[in-house]
């Protein structure tokens, strides 16, 4: 299975397929609005800032998986990232990112690897849509490693 034949629930219900996404480099991340490393949010807002003018799109996917803690509805959540983080990236349906209903895309991210741990573990994508990286979701999205990475699949400046 390759990442272009997945798709995935948009926030409004339909269903996108990731090859939509194919010719940009991606970040995709699992995310939810009431875990300690919410505050990355912040990193994600300035990331997009930063390198969406390059080329990078930044994928987000809620999850409940862990802890319970993200609750809150796709729209709730829509809410939340614009008006506490000014944020305004794709925002996808909830999905499950490990667990017998684990959803295609992060069985595929997760094939080779250890399932995923937590909240806002991090996936870097290239243009083709094959996985380059991934990273632990204690690995903050300004560390050097995530940095050096994005610049090596993100245009050229200028």
């Amino acid at each position: 299975m390759s990442i272009s034949s997945i798709f995935v629930p948009a926030a409004d219900g339909t269903f996108l397929p990731m090859s939509d996404f194919l010719g940009s480099p991606l970040l995709i991340i699992n995310v939810a609005s009431e875990c300690r490393y919410t505050v990355q949010y912040e990193s994600i807002r300035l990331l997009d800032m930063l390198y969406r003018p390059r080329g990078l799109k930044i994928l987000a996917f809620p999850s409940n998986d862990f802890g319970a803690q993200e609750p809150k509805s796709v729209e709730e959540i829509m809410l939340f990232l614009s008006s506490t983080f000014r944020l305004n990236i794709p925002l996808f349906s909830k999905i499950n990112c490990v667990g017998p209903s684990i959803h295609p895309l992060f069985r595929l991210l997760t094939s080779d690897s250890m399932p995923v741990a937590w909240n806002f573990e991090k996936f870097l994508i290239d243009r083709d849509g094959s996985l380059v990286k991934r990273f632990s979701s204690d690995t903050c999205l300004s560390s050097i490693q995530i940095q050096e990475t994005i610049e090596k699949l993100v245009d050229p400046i200028g």
